[in-house]
């Protein structure tokens, strides 16, 4: 026997054997109401509940007509009965389903999932939600169940832009992001995740419009201007030139396409989403770190630049330094250069820097001279051996520039020094009380990896593992680099026996594929491949030759 279907997102509709249907609204919204109760539930309240303007004799005799009509209605339906016994109305259904009830199931479950069962579970709740509860209903009893579920439904809208903007389906996102905007057009940050998709999709013209939308409403509505955030990120728009749709790629183009920020992240949804989730909590006040592991060429810096970009957008500071491969790593070098800003600041008058620590800083600084830096580190080398410097780098750290949060990335500490490590765990020990993220970048296979990735895991920080695609994801890899989506025949296994998975192999090996002729693009916009490039399995690209002989170098003698 098929279950009852109940729809109440919406409207409300009603199928057991056929479709059901009720006499009026009130008699609709009582069975839901009933349904939705699961007890027994005394005629006084109800009658309260759907009639509070009548007097108390003229509610129960329309509660008693709305209790007929109802039962007239669903006494052939098996599943259904309602059982009045004395003051009381209950109503039962077996194998009933509830598009409201399932709905909220859904979202309320999406924290404690991941990979392909969210992804599944979001498409099902958003396809589920056609509307307000009981939309068009004026019972007074529907506000609070019908405000919950939509404040759900926002939430869901919410996780599924953040969703399409790490896999790059922002015609997807877009759709989602309207939605948001329908439901609160008050909501300026549903408005910036709009303008920034618009962006991110090539209309910039629609993401232009949509800010002069928003500081309409804003305006005419509210009475107040928008916010930092969203003339920021309009003014950011605006000095973006125009993406050039269909471009044929060309090897004189390859060096821009190559540079990874042209390049759309190909399978790594999840890894930026943990990202993503590491940085809003860090908004929320609840600091965290993570490092981010993996051989080189496999995309950590390119995660990197998406989260620089998508933190910015929220408001963040962003701070970065990076470790460079050096015999001899100046002391707290990557903590100078990552807060050289705050640091610039406070030396100036009033900033708030003691003349010693900062003479102490600016030897350490990105762009001081190699003589003054070791003549001032010889003078005060008894700043090494006390906690001064810890705590005034912390302390710069620590200072919040206009309330906004921190986002602290530091690259490549597999090649860091020690003074930056015992600050760094310092760091990680009192970073629950702070609006800061850490972001780390660490190489896989290097002699210090392991060792620092134990300590830091030890302090709190979250380890992400970034590994080869898979061949689908090189293929689809090629697809967005050569921007077709028909590529020759062969080419997607080649290319990913060839790279091993890793991207930055990958797209290497497509650029001497494009510089030697291998590879063609006709008038018609369609790629062919010389069959003489299997014969290239042996050629390596320099680039990726430097990394070997990089790692060859390293290796203990």
């Amino acid at each position: 026997m098929p279950p009852v279907t109940v729809k109440v997102l919406g409207g409300f509709s009603m199928v057991a054997t056929s479709p059901v249907r009720f006499a009026t609204h009130k008699t609709e919204s009582l069975f839901v109401y009933l349904l939705l109760s699961g007890q027994a539930v005394s005629r006084d309240r109800l009658a309260g509940i759907f009639w509070p303007n009548a007097t108390e004799e003229r509610a129960r005799r329309n509660l008693s007509t709305a209790l007929w009509r109802l039962k007239s209605v669903t006494q052939s339906i098996p599943e259904i009965w309602i059982d009045v016994s004395g003051d009381s109305v209950r109503l039962r259904c077996e194998t009933v389903e509830i598009d409201a009830v399932r709905f909220r199931s859904l979202v309320e479950s999406l924290p404690g999932l991941d990979g392909h069962s969210r992804t599944t579970t979001m498409a099902e709740a958003e396809r589920l939600y056609n509307g307000d509860f009981l939309d068009g209903f004026p019972d007074e009893w529907c506000e609070d169940e019908r405000r919950y579920l939509r404040t759900l439904y926002g939430r869901l809208l919410r996780q599924l832009v953040e969703t399409s903007k790490t896999s790059g389906e922002f015609v997807q996102g877009i759709r989602y992001a309207r939605r948001l905007v329908e439901i609160d057009s008050f909501d300026e940050e549903s408005h910036r995740e709009l303008m920034l998709l618009y962006h991110l999709s090539g209309d910039r013209g629609a993401a232009m419009a949509q800010f002069e939308a928003t500081k309409r409403i804003l305006q005419e509505e509210l009475g107040t201007q928008p916010s930092p955030a969203s003339v920021e990120l309009y003014q950011y728009i605006r000095s973006r030139s125009e993406w050039e749709a269909n471009r044929v790629l060309k090897s004189a183009d390859w060096k821009k396409a190559a540079n990874s920020s042209d390049v759309p992240i190909v399978g790594r949804d999840e890894h930026l989403a943990s990202l993503m989730r590491a940085v809003d909590r860090a908004a929320r006040g609840l600091g965290t770190a993570v490092v981010l592991s993996g051989e080189a060429g496999v995309g950590k810096t390119r995660l990197v630049e998406s989260v620089v970009l998508a933190a910015g957008l929220r408001g963040f500071d962003i701070l970065q330094g990076r470790c460079f491969d050096l015999l001899d790593q100046p002391p707290y070098h990557v903590f100078v250069q990552a807060l050289w800003p705050r640091i610039s600041s406070a030396d100036k008058p009033g900033g708030g820097a003691s003349s010693p620590l900062a003479a102490l800083l600016h030897a350490l600084a990105p762009e001081a001279s190699l003589d003054y830096r070791h003549a001032a580190l010889s003078s005060r080398t008894q700043f090494f051996d006390s906690a001064i410097v810890n705590e005034a780098l912390l302390s710069l750290l620590g200072r919040s520039h206009s309330g906004r949060p921190t986002l602290l990335i530091l690259e490549d500490i597999h090649r860091i020094d020690k003074a930056s490590t015992a600050l760094l765990l310092t760091l990680l020990e009192r970073l629950p009380k702070a609006n800061l993220c850490v972001l780390l970048t660490i190489r896989s296979g290097e002699n210090a990896t392991a060792q620092m990735q134990s300590l830091l895991t030890a302090n709190g920080a979250s380890e992400i593992r970034v590994e080869g695609l898979t061949e689908q994801e090189i293929g689809k890899l090629i697809q967005v680099t050569l921007r077709s989506r028909h590529t020759p025949p062969g080419l997607q296994r080649f290319m990913w026996e060839r790279s091993n998975g890793v991207p930055l192999f990958a797209l290497e090996s497509l650029k001497l594929l494009l510089e030697n002729g291998f590879l063609k693009k006709d008038p018609l916009g369609s790629w062919s491949m010389d069959k003489h490039a299997l014969d290239l399995r042996m050629i390596v690209p320099s680039r990726v030759q430097e990394i070997i002989r990089q790692r060859i170098a390293r290796l203990p003698s």
